[in-house]
């Protein structure tokens, strides 16, 4: 190797180097021939941007690809060049060099991603991979990388992100609306429940669960039935049924059980809930995971909102 004393070398293995760039002045690289075109073939034609550094952090070679794509020759990034070039975004500069040179301290594996500067002036996401070279007694001699666009990707999280950022915001909007609207139902002098399409009812107000002394789990669905006269049972569940197949407006006066255990006649009202086309809710639509309250449209458009009036 006396004739090429410029070029760098890692060896890789006893009695072996990797040859990894000669110096022939503002070429923008050149491929030792005891390398072999096969090899320098490979390495042009690997779908990424391979690399490599010395030990101490400083870029010695980027394949034929990455010169390309960058519009850089080797020189102008070579070494330490590469910080005073545009090479990549302005805001990822400072950070990524910081991470490389952590990187380098450690003597490890590792990866980073930052935005990189294409021929044409457009920066694009790209993942940086890189690991230690190290001959064959252990010793660090050097760094290969390789870094593959990810721009696709990371703009898909970043919408990601966005969307649940958004999302989130909205439910705890509709948490905060939810918690005012439960506040005015449980405040305002009737009883008030909630039904899905099918029937099956999904909400009760606290004034009527104090008032018939009922837990919500032991009315909610067809719970409430249990409260209402035997001689008006088949009445009311039939009445209620035709409702809800129909989809109109029910009402029937009954006597239920109250929390003192005496039965009072209650005058009962529902109306259907449409969505905003005025198509009637159908039953398979209904989200029965969710709580069925006025603040959620979801179950606003599926469910049947009834009010008890007690006398």
């Amino acid at each position: 190797m006396e004739n090429v004393p410029s070029v760098p070398c890692f060896p890789l293995s006893k009695g072996g180097a990797f040859i990894v760039k000669s110096d022939d002045g503002d070429s923008p690289y050149s491929k030792p021939a005891m390398l072999g075109a096969d090899v320098w073939q490979i390495i042009d034609s690997v779908p990424a941007f391979v690399w490599c550094a010395s030990p101490d952090g400083s870029i010695q070679f980027l394949n034929q690809r990455g010169l390309a794509y960058t519009g850089f020759s080797l020189g102008q990034i070579r070494g330490w060049n590469w910080k005073d070039t545009n090479i990549l975004h302005p805001d990822d500069m400072q950070g990524l060099f910081e991470t490389w040179s952590a990187i380098v301290a450690s003597g490890r594996e590792s990866e980073i991603q930052a935005r990189m500067k294409r021929f044409d002036g457009e920066y694009r996401w790209f993942l940086f991979r890189v690991a230690p070279l190290k001959d064959h007694s252990g010793q660090l001699v050097g760094w290969l990388g390789i870094d593959v666009e990810i721009d696709e990707r990371k703009r898909s999280e970043d919408q990601l992100q966005q969307s649940q950022l958004r999302l989130a915001e909205a439910l705890d909007e509709i948490k905060t609306s939810e918690a005012q609207l439960r506040t005015i139902i449980d405040t305002i002098p009737t009883l008030v429940w909630s039904a899905l399409p099918d029937g099956s009812v999904d909400f009760l107000s606290h004034r009527w669960l104090e008032y018939y002394g009922l837990s919500l789990q032991d009315a909610k669905e067809w719970g409430w039935s249990d409260l209402v006269h035997p001689e008006h049972l088949d009445g009311i569940v039939n009445r209620w049924r035709a409702s809800v197949t129909s989809r109109e407006p029910y009402e029937h006066e009954v006597r239920a059980r109250t929390v003192d255990g005496k039965y009072r006649w209650t005058l009962s009202r529902a109306v259907p809930l449409r969505d905003q086309q005025g198509s009637r809710p159908q039953p398979q639509l209904a989200p029965s995971e969710l709580p069925a309250t006025i603040a959620k449209s979801a179950p606003l458009f599926s469910m049947i909102c009834a009010l008890f009036f007690p006398r």
